[in-house]
């Protein structure tokens, strides 16, 4: 049978045609991802909140073994927590110990006056230099406060933000008072195996 447009068989036409529709079909199907990807701009916002959210459940403890039994109600496990590490990180000592009470009476033999130049040393105020050294203390990559803010972020901004902490250090050194919110602080508590059962399994 022949085609006007092959002149030699039909079965080559359909052929050809053939290859011709599974080559076109195969470039919609390549295309169709990569369209996708180009023109859903929330894929990759709900890829990182999906896994945000699956990192929150590996973390979260849903089940605690103690020694009178198993915590599985959220508020027994968070209480049951937070007595558990303010034991752990609470003084060493108390105000009624032996030793502090005759510390506490040998500095009432200690003398108060102070010298013109000690005086003035102590009661200078707080300058930018030294709220710069002590922030250069501390450790990279942690934050001083509940903020998150780190210490390379206030070195980077330091004409700016300078002024502003010298005050706050200044406040504080003059008033002898942190504000509240200086003395608060989050524990995250890590697995520190697979599957963790009791309180020891977790770090802070």
């Amino acid at each position: 049978m022949k085609n006007k447009n092959f002149g030699t068989n039909w079965y080559e036409y359909v052929l050809v045609r053939t290859v011709r529709e599974v080559r076109t079909n195969l470039l919609v199907l390549v295309r169709v991802p990569t369209m996708a990807e180009v023109t859903d701009h929330h894929a990759n916002s709900r890829c990182f909140f999906d896994f945000l959210r699956a990192k929150h459940l590996k973390l979260q403890i849903s089940m605690l073994e103690t020694d009178g039994g198993t915590l599985r109600d959220g508020n027994s496990i968070a209480a049951y927590c937070t007595e558990h590490f303010r034991n752990l990180f609470a003084s060493s000592f108390k105000c009624d110990e032996a030793w502090f009470t005759i510390v506490q009476e040998l500095l009432a033999f200690t003398p108060r006056p102070l010298d013109s130049h000690m005086a003035a040393a102590c009661e200078k105020t707080i300058s930018e230099e030294e709220v710069f050294m002590a922030l250069k203390l501390l450790k990279n990559g942690k934050a001083s406060g509940m903020d998150g803010i780190t210490k390379e972020f206030v070195l980077a901004f330091w004409p700016f933000l300078k002024t502003l902490l010298r005050e706050v250090c200044s406040e504080i050194w003059v008033e002898e008072k942190m504000p509240y919110s200086f003395k608060l602080g989050k524990i995250k508590l890590i697995p520190k195996l697979d599957v963790p059962r009791r309180i020891g399994d977790w770090r802070p």
